[in-house]
């Protein structure tokens, strides 16, 4: 996975399998570019943001395209769910089973 970075506010704006790495084509519009190519990329549907240190593409958000470990990152999100659940002294046990139980048609 890679996470595309604003960088600006550090904020990271989209996760992807793979960038949608752009370039302006020849009549100004944004064409598909392999990662040398590139001058920016397009992420959640069509937001496009320049690379940083690339030209060609003004007046966009600059951002950069990192790795990133979606393993650890699900990891962190599981312990961050845990704890909002002993937080607010919910059982996500039992919300799992009711949850596994309403799907399977068995709801009582």
């Amino acid at each position: 996975m890679y996470a595309v970075i604003d960088t600006q506010t550090g904020a990271t704006l989209a996760m992807v399998d793979e960038p949608n790495y752009i370039k302006a084509g020849a009549n100004g519009c944004y064409v598909a570019a392999s990662r040398e190519d590139a001058q920016g990329v397009s992420v959640n549907g069509g937001d496009v943001y320049g690379l940083v240190g690339r030209e060609g593409i003004k007046g966009l958000g600059t951002v950069v395209v990192a790795q990133s470990d979606a393993g650890k990152m699900a990891m962190e999100t599981a312990a961050q769910l845990d704890y909002i659940a002993m937080m607010a002294d919910v059982d996500l046990d039992v919300l799992t089973a009711k949850a596994e139980t309403e799907v399977d048609g068995d709801e009582q």
